[in-house]
Parts: C-alpha cells; sequence; structure tokens
C-alpha cells in the first residue's frame, strides 16, 4: 500500500513493477553516499573541511544513528549541485553533530526527543524539496531553547559525568582538541581541528587516556594523598588531602571513589603511549602536567576543559527565533491556495480535463467548479473523485492530481507559482 501510494507518485509512472525498477536503481546510485555515513574519508574527499572532518570522525567514532537521513540527504544534495555552498554543507552537517553530542552524550537527553526533533526537520525538507541551513539550524536552535540546554548546565554536566568508564570516545575527541590549541599574540586562542583529527585517527596505535591523579598509587607515595586498600578494595586517604568530604571519606568503596573523583574529565589527558616518541613528534604538541596531584588541580582544569569546549568550540547557531525559515512556512499546507484560487489565478480553468497521476487513463474527469468535477458522467466532489479511483480512504488531492496533457501536479503548479511570486497567495478557504 505504501509502494503504491508514495513510489507510483514521486516516480509519475502507473506501474508498480515499473516504479519498485526506478526505486532500486534510484538506491544503487547512491549508494557510495551510503558509505559515506560510515567513512570520514570518503567525505572529506567530497566535502574537504578540517573542522567537518573532526566533527565527522567524532560522528562515526561515537556511532550517532539520528543524524543518518538528514547527513544523506546533505551529502547527495551537495555533489548534485543542489546545495550549492560549501560552507552550508559544512554547516548543516557541523552543527548537528554538535547539537546530538550536547543533547544526548554531554546532557544525557532522551532518545526519543532527538528523534522527533530530526523527524520534524525531514518533514519540513520534504516539504520544501531540499535541504536548507535555515531549515536545519533554525530546529536545532529551537529545540536547545525548549529543552533548557543553557551553556551553565551543559558545563556542570560536562565536568560531573564518568568520562572514562561511560563516554571515553567522547572524551578522547573533546581532549584531542582541547590540548591542539594555540594562543597568538593578542592571547586568542586558535584550535587545530587538523590536529585534534590526527589524534583521534592515530589514538589507538600512539595515544592513550591517562589519569592525572593516577588510579592506584603507591601507599607510600609522597605525591598523591590517597591509596587504594587492596585487601579489602576501599578507600585510604593520608592527611592534607582536599578531596571534598561531602562525597568522599576514608573507607568508601574505591570503585565508587574512582568514578567520583578519578575519571572526571579535568583527570584525563591524551598522551602519547611512548614518551619518547612525543619527543620524535613535532607535529603534534601535548600539555605537560607536572605537580599535579590535588583535588583543586582537577576541578580547575574541568571547568577550564568545559568552557573551551562549551562557550569556544560547540557554540550553538545564532538564530533569530522569532523568525521561522519563510521557505518552510510558506509551504505548509494550510498556507497554500485551494482550487479556488488556482482558478482565479488562472493556473487550471473551469472545463479542464483532470486525471489522477496513478491511474492517466482511467481517471480522466472534468473540472465542473472549485469543489466538483464530471466523472462517469456524474458530478462528485473532487477528493471523492479521488478517492474513488484509488481506492484509499482519504487523498492528498493537489499531490495526485494533474492537468491532462501535463505531468505537473496541482501541488507543484501551486508550489511553482508562490517560488515566481514570492509569497503565499491569501486565500479565503
Amino acid at each position: 500500500s505504501l509502494s503504491r501510494k508514495e513510489l507510483l507518485a514521486f516516480y509519475k509512472c502507473s506501474s508498480l513493477p515499473k516504479a519498485l525498477k526506478m526505486f532500486l536503481d534510484d538506491l544503487n546510485s547512491k549508494v557510495k553516499y551510503y558509505k559515506m555515513l560510515s567513512s570520514v574519508d570518503q567525505v572529506y574527499k567530497l566535502l574537504p573541511n578540517n573542522r567537518l572532518r573532526y566533527f565527522y570522525k567524532l560522528f562515526v567514532d561515537i556511532k550517532y544513528q539520528h543524524p543518518k537521513a538528514l547527513f544523506l540527504r546533505t551529502l547527495i544534495e551537495y555533489d548534485q549541485h543542489v546545495i550549492e555552498k560549501k560552507e552550508d554543507a559544512v554547516a548543516i552537517i557541523v552543527e548537528t553533530i554538535k547539537f546530538i553530542v550536547k543533547f544526548l552524550t554531554i546532557g544525557n537527553g532522551d532518545s526519543k526527543d532527538a528523534i522527533t526533533m530530526f523527524s520534524s526537520i525531514m518533514n519540513d525538507i520534504y516539504t520544501e524539496g531540499h535541504v536548507t541551513r535555515e531549515i536545519v539550524e533554525y530546529a536545532i536552535a529551537s529545540e536547545i531553547i525548549k529543552k533548557g540546554i543553557t551553556s551553565d548546565k551543559l558545563k556542570l554536566d560536562l565536568t560531573s559525568f564518568d568520562a572514562y568508564e561511560q563516554n571515553k570516545k567522547l572524551t578522547i575527541a573533546l581532549l584531542s582538541l582541547y590540548d591542539s590549541v594555540a594562543v597568538d599574540g593578542k592571547g586568542k586562542k586558535k584550535y587545530s581541528f587538523d590536529q585534534a583529527y590526527l589524534i583521534m585517527k592515530n589514538y589507538t596505535d600512539a595515544f592513550s587516556l591517562d589519569h592525572l591523579l593516577v588510579q592506584t598509587p603507591d601507599s607510600d607515595s609522597v605525591d598523591f594523598k590517597y591509596y587504594k586498600d587492596e585487601n579489602n578494595n576501599r578507600l585510604v586517604l593520608k592527611d592534607g588531602n582536599d578531596f571534598p568530604q561531602e562525597i568522599v571519606q576514608s573507607g568508601m568503596d574505591y570503585d565508587m571513589f574512582t568514578s567520583t573523583i578519578l575519571n572526571k574529565i579535568g583527570n584525563l589527558r591524551i598522551y602519547y603511549k611512548d614518551k619518547n616518541s612525543g619527543r620524535q613528534n613535532t607535529a603534534i604538541n601535548l600539555s605537560e602536567y607536572d605537580n599535579f596531584n590535588t583535588y583543586k588541580q582537577v576541578k580547575e582544569r574541568g571547568n577550564d576543559i568545559a568552557q573551551a569546549i562549551i562557550d569556544e568550540i560547540f557554540v550553538s547557531p545564532n538564530v533569530d527565533l522569532s523568525k521561522r525559515p519563510a521557505v518552510s512556512l510558506a509551504k505548509e499546507e494550510e498556507a497554500l491556495p485551494k482550487m479556488a484560487k488556482l482558478i482565479e489565478y488562472g493556473l487550471i480553468h473551469v472545463g479542464d480535463q483532470l486525471y489522477i497521476t496513478l491511474f492517466p487513463d482511467s481517471s480522466v474527469a472534468t473540472l465542473v467548479n472549485d469543489k466538483k468535477v464530471n466523472f462517469d458522467g456524474k458530478e462528485i466532489s473532487i477528493n471523492d473523485w479521488g478517492c474513488l479511483v484509488t481506492k484509499w480512504k482519504s487523498i492528498r488531492i493537489y499531490s495526485y492530481c494533474a492537468k491532462v496533457g501535463e505531468i505537473e501536479t496541482l501541488h507543484q503548479k501551486r508550489l511553482r507559482f508562490i517560488a515566481e511570486h514570492n509569497e503565499v497567495p491569501t486565500s479565503d478557504e
């Protein structure tokens, strides 16, 4: 039923086997774009941009599913020059990844809410006929406000979650970028997305995720004010420690201490597996953290990382929410002109012969007025005619009705009229 109702109209033919073959040919022609959903290199070849490559690597590594339909269509339309500007295609992908990271992973948002948002985006794109940067950025900005995703909340979430056991891949991505920063003569930070990508790409072979306050210091270490009692897996605190007493007590389960304190992002760093290899690599410089042995340092570094990530790198798109993208709003069904207006504007005339595009030979009817047609010698409503021919309970009549001798549907006629006049005609219906 779905195939007959949608594919026949989409491919403008009356044969279901023919429509299915066209559908399969269409899928086959787009296989290379589907492969791009898991290939950073192929996307970078199509859209060479270091910022995009870094974020797309993050998207592939964490295996986000929600944006795939949007990305597939964006890549196809950019390659086919439907999306004309490279910066628009880059922005669509990057802003979407930034949102999904902040909402789902850092903010621990509900996956169902993300599905709803992307469904809404794809519906707007379907109505519009192609992907637009404005539609995507407006939807993201609206969702951020709607869900109360504030900068302060995100920074608190980022410094609070277990960044080692539960969010390791994201932590690697964020720390790779945090450590890929240079400060110019005016004190302005500049992040190297190229270096961050190289760290992520070579992480397994060359780098590791290390704890600055180490996981299990020796009991007699002078550098660290804690250790694990191996007999019962309990925390032992030494005099002079600065851990917050409300959450850390001597005798607590050591695994809980590790998750609560040691696995915080402020206590983690990217480093070379072989320290000597770092000295030989002039392309990638990683920070040293000498004499790092207090909770105060963990907290300060965590806050600095959170500020850099949320306020400097993962900034939300700057969108005026009082202005919904006009092109999307203009094409909502209720705003489009109905039959009376189509007749008034000369797009169709009383007496014209019409047909249902799925059944061009057996559905010809004559337009009597804006409400009725003459079909098989009987006057019936236009909607009833469409349902009678298709045997459906309901029909989007403008999408399936065309003038004899034309393939352009009435819906396409009115969309073209709007585009040519750059406005939505006022409808009294």
